[in-house]
């Protein structure tokens, strides 16, 4: 509303650091009684009463959306991350005696330095070494932006809190006592202490699957069983698990080693190298910056919740609320060599977008050696990897800020409330939206679309149900589909990592995470993805060449998404199964069954009736519709009644007993695609209507299939 958004806002917003100091102040008081306890005083509950106000959460910036050049010192600012890496926790004074003011306990939560004074922008006082202390712990994170992040999420969040004018507060670090660019405050020039011990994490601490097996009894599931028994017949043991399915194709067993690419993406680098993204731990590089948005960079997130308050896990998306600060002296400690000095200026300048740099020759050379070292690692140059403190912070989804910037609170949903009008020509118009870029083919469209809605509901001991993968056949060689199709995708879901598949790729290195026990980080890799994300996998490049042993275990590894949305992370000495729910649509040039990623659900051979284009711009009122719908949709649970679900039973059973039988992985096919047809219309209930504009749909894929 106007008025809210033109009312004062609370102090705890304006000056969240001063509000901290004061709540302390308040909570501790004068006396010479150290806190004997960690806490925030209350600062969480006054901050997230001020943010639930309206307007208020919608002023605050979002720093990948408006810039970490543009933050201000303190201010209070949002963060939309995944979680790439957990870091040992951390040690820190947490509150102190300051001698200067008389003895008065003073405390430096949510900072990285020793402040004297109630706000960020009063001076500081140097820490006597004799001075009491009180020592306290947090979590560390290492968060990314989430990868593949579609340009238009983060210009609505740029569009809800506006950049304020550029300032000069980054600062580059370059050899000791020098500024390379821009200079932060005299001031800051205090760094936390840090403790040298180590933790062991717990492997439960990277990953806790939350499955809902015992939880939610999915009526496909029930009547897959139903017809089964209906027919006579027992469940067919491992029938229902994909790689069992797969052992019967040769091709299933052995990936192809006669594929190749005439033109290797320019993002590959030699196995000996690695570029800057890599040793960022970028995913899939660093967000592109050509459409005027500012360059995306992560962050070394500090948590103050234990992990009952707040779980987290590997990959999980994390919105948080809180303070970036940008230090030069963190990093100066454990570098005081002046040409890894020079190295850190030099990455530090072409992170952030410094032509006279960002092309230099060696410079991912230089900057990857110099975070071959764990401490250097773990404290890397802040103006590279700033330091984001979390006063609130919450899981959500990729998918979840698909309606900004019109959300009803500070917690939005991946359906938001809300009826939305005319759901079949808003369907209709999604499909032909995808069906530019697919040359004309409406079926292929509609594959793709319920692909994009698809999400795992539940998990079994050999299955993923609810998602849906598609393999489109005989996509021309060497052309723009691909590429426009992932565009395409873009323009309607959060998320959308376009992945072409090269010898030169799938040889360089891992694509999924690897620890490194050297410097005790996690090494990404380009399917390390947040849940939601639209994976399109681009075979269509491919030509004869020869796989070594790095990209056999790749090709694997994007079968095993494929089949059982899990991927294998290796941690040296074993590996450890990654529950992941990430759609995917293979393109590939093969007509038969020979493609390389394989054991996906459906194959659909395309039919193209005019040439590839790419999607035509849509007016921002469509667009908000069409990305409010696909968000819908894929939030969105099922139901069938007991009518619906007696005829379908009826006709799977028919499916059963007739020349051709029916197999369980088709019964589960059938009802995800009815499902996924159903939600795709903006219909929660599934009914026959559904179901035999399916079968429909698969009818006429199998007739493709047929004739190629």
């Amino acid at each position: 509303a106007p008025d809210s958004m033109s009312a004062p806002l609370p102090s705890c917003v304006t000056d969240p650091l001063g509000a901290v100091a004061s709540a302390f102040d308040a909570a501790i008081g004068s006396g010479d009684t150290a806190p004997d306890q960690d806490g925030d005083w209350g600062i969480k509950a006054t901050l997230q009463e001020a943010l639930d106000r309206p307007g208020v959460m919608e002023q605050i910036p979002e720093i990948n959306a408006v810039g970490v050049d543009n933050v201000r010192p303190g201010q209070l600012v949002r963060f939309r991350c995944m979680v790439q890496d957990m870091y040992n926790p951390e040690y820190y004074v947490g509150a102190y005696k300051d001698m200067s003011t008389g003895g008065r306990w003073r405390t430096t939560k949510f900072t990285e330095r020793i402040s004297g004074g109630n706000s960020v922008n009063t001076g500081e006082s140097q820490l006597d070494d004799s001075a009491e202390r009180v020592i306290w712990e947090r979590r560390v994170l290492y968060c990314v932006p989430i990868p593949g992040e579609s340009s238009w999420v983060r210009r609505l969040d740029g569009a809800v809190a506006s950049a304020p004018p550029p300032t000069p507060l980054k600062t580059h670090e370059g050899p000791a006592g020098t500024s390379t660019k821009r200079s932060r405050s005299d001031k800051d020039n205090e760094e936390n202490s840090r403790d040298d011990a180590r933790h062991t994490v717990d492997l439960a601490e990277y990953v806790n699957d939350d499955d809902d097996d015992d939880e939610i009894a999915r009526d496909d599931e029930d009547m897959v069983a139903k017809i089964l028994a209906a027919a006579g017949e027992p469940k067919e043991a491992g029938s229902g698990s994909p790689e069992k399915a797969a052992s019967s194709n040769p091709a299933a067993k052995h990936p192809r080693a006669d594929c190749g690419l005439s033109c290797p993406p320019a993002s590959i680098v030699p196995e000996a190298a690695e570029s800057m993204d890599e040793s960022l731990n970028l995913p899939l590089g660093a967000a592109d910056v050509a459409d005027g948005l500012p360059r995306a960079c992560p962050a070394i997130v500090k948590v103050y919740e234990s992990e009952d308050a707040l779980p987290v896990k590997l990959n999980d998306v994390l919105e948080l609320v809180g303070v970036v600060q940008i230090e030069p002296d963190i990093s100066n400690d454990v570098s005081n060599n002046d040409q890894q000095q020079a190295a850190m200026a030099a990455a530090a300048a072409a992170v952030n977008g410094d032509p006279a740099t960002s092309g230099a020759a060696g410079l991912a050379a230089a900057f990857a050696d110099f975070m071959m070292d764990e401490d250097r690692a773990h404290n890397p140059p802040t103006s590279v990897v700033p330091r984001f403190h979390a006063f609130i912070a919450r899981t959500s989804s990729a998918r979840n800020f698909a309606v900004l910037p019109e959300r009803p609170n500070p917690r939005p949903t991946h359906a938001d409330e809300g009826a939305i009008e005319d759901p079949a020509e808003i369907r209709t118009a999604v499909i032909q939206h995808l069906a530019v870029p697919l040359g004309g083919d409406v079926l292929a469209a509609e594959y793709v679309l319920a692909a994009i809605v698809s999400r795992v509901h539940t998990r079994t001991d050999s299955l993923a149900l609810g998602k849906l993968s598609v393999t489109l056949m005989g996509v021309p060689e060497g052309g723009d589909l691909p590429r426009n199709l992932a565009a395409a995708i873009a323009d309607i879901a959060p998320c959308v990592a376009h992945l072409p598949l090269s010898i030169a790729g799938l040889n360089a290195r891992s694509w999924t995470p690897k620890k490194d026990y050297g410097v005790n980080r996690l090494r990404s890799g380009p399917l390390q993805l947040a849940p939601g994300t639209v994976a399109v996998l681009d075979e269509t490049a491919l030509t004869s060449g020869q796989l070594r042993e790095t990209g056999v275990r790749n090709v694997q590894a994007l079968k095993q998404l494929v089949q059982l949305q899990e991927l294998e992370y290796d941690f040296q000495y074993h590996q450890m199964r990654v529950p992941v729910d990430v759609a995917v649509v293979v393109l590939t040039s093969a007509k038969q069954g020979d493609s390389v990623v394989q054991g996906g659900e459906c194959r659909v051979p395309l039919r193209m009736v005019k040439d590839t284009g790419v999607a035509e711009p849509m007016d921002p009122v469509k667009a908000r519709t069409m990305r409010r719908f696909m968000a819908r949709a894929w939030g969105s649970d099922h139901s069938i009644s007991e009518k619906a679900g007696k005829e379908i039973e009826s006709e799977m059973v028919a499916a059963r007993q007739g020349e051709r039988k029916a197999t369980e992985l088709e019964f589960h096919r059938w009802l995800t695609i009815a499902r996924l047809c159903a939600l795709s219309s903006g219909e929660t209930d599934l009914t026959v209507k559904h179901w035999k504009h399916a079968m429909e749909c698969e009818r006429k894929a199998e007739e493709r299939l047929r004739l190629m």
